[in-house]
């Protein structure tokens, strides 16, 4: 029963994030085919009893109203477990409904987030466009400027060993 049950509600031509309207409809549904289940049982309970009614009867062995008895709290029991079974279905669709609603608030706040990271992201990337000439030209000049660091110390070296030579051609 819990199948057809389930079976009903995934083939509802509710739509999917339908909501408290979608719920209440499916929990409607529950409720009716409870009661389906519950006339149906009622008939083949009764059609049992007559039977063994008939049977009894016809022996005199059994007293109806034991059987009556029996029957009435045989209907009763079923009656409250059929309901029980339908109640804690029902609640545990409308746990998996809560549940639905907040990983769906949650998605929506991390995909909002998404979009502000991939918005600053573009804007990072913009910028870096418009600085990028300018970084390279600092590439450059820093290139120069190794370049010419080598050259004068090169330079220093040299006019050391010049002022040496100098100093070593005065003292001849």
């Amino acid at each position: 029963m819990a199948e057809r049950a389930a079976s009903q509600g995934s083939t509802s031509n509710m739509p999917a994030s339908g909501g408290e309207e979608s719920g209440s409809v499916r929990v409607e549904a529950i409720q009716d085919l409870y009661q389906e289940l519950l006339g149906k049982t009622s008939l083949y309970l009764k059609s049992e009893f007559e039977a063994i009614q008939s049977i009894n009867q016809e022996s005199g062995s059994v007293r109806v109203e034991a059987i009556q008895d029996l029957y009435q709290e045989l209907l009763g029991k079923t009656s409250l477990y059929l309901k029980s079974e339908f109640e804690v279905t029902a609640e545990d669709y409308r746990l998996l409904q809560e549940m639905n609603k907040v990983t769906k608030d949650k998605y929506e706040g991390l995909m909002g987030t998404a979009k502000t990271v991939k918005d600053s992201l573009g804007t990072m990337n913009d910028r870096f466009t418009c600085i990028k000439p300018f970084l390279e030209r600092i590439d450059l000049i820093e290139t120069q400027v190794n370049s010419l660091e080598g050259t004068v110390f090169r330079l220093d070296t040299y006019a050391k060993q010049l002022e040496m030579r100098f100093k070593s051609l005065e003292k001849r």
